[in-house]
């Protein structure tokens, strides 16, 4: 039997939170690892969202996130204020790992350049392969090992 207590608090001892700014797209993506649903809520709140949205995407984390691996948070009240949230650290030496953060930066990608207006097209997808790559070397840079 697990302690609920214990569990939570191993929860806000292996949070982490990493910025990662995309100046060309005037956006930020926030990468979040663990935590509580108040640390949630502060990131969130940091990221200028406001408060009912914060309060909703916390929830969401802690209420829905129980059995999956990762997922992006696409914020209606700040679009270029992208999460990806990841309830447990990720084993970023896995194989799998590679197509769940490939996943999920996908979405992150295709929500920037769909904000900025450019669809994908045979003559576009450089600009979605070029912030892709991007993204998938500063994920790595930020969350090592």
């Amino acid at each position: 039997m697990s302690d609920p207590l214990l569990a939570e608090l191993n929860r806000m001892t292996n949070h982490e939170c990493h910025l990662i700014v995309i100046p060309d797209w005037s956006a930020k993506l926030t990468i979040l690892i663990g935590g509580t649903h108040e640390q949630h809520f502060e990131a969130f709140k940091k990221r200028k969202l406001h408060v009912w949205e914060c309060t909703h995407l916390a929830d969401w984390c802690r209420d829905e996130m129980r059995h999956n691996a990762a997922v992006t948070l696409q914020p209606t009240t700040r679009p270029r204020s992208q999460f990806i949230y990841f309830p447990t650290r990720p084993n970023i030496m896995k194989a799998e790992t590679v197509g769940t953060v490939a996943h999920e930066l996908l979405h992150v990608t295709i929500s920037l350049l769909s904000l900025a207006g450019i669809k994908l097209t045979a003559s576009s997808e450089e600009a979605y392969t070029y912030l892709h790559g991007h993204l998938m070397q500063e994920f790595w840079k930020k969350v090592k090992k």
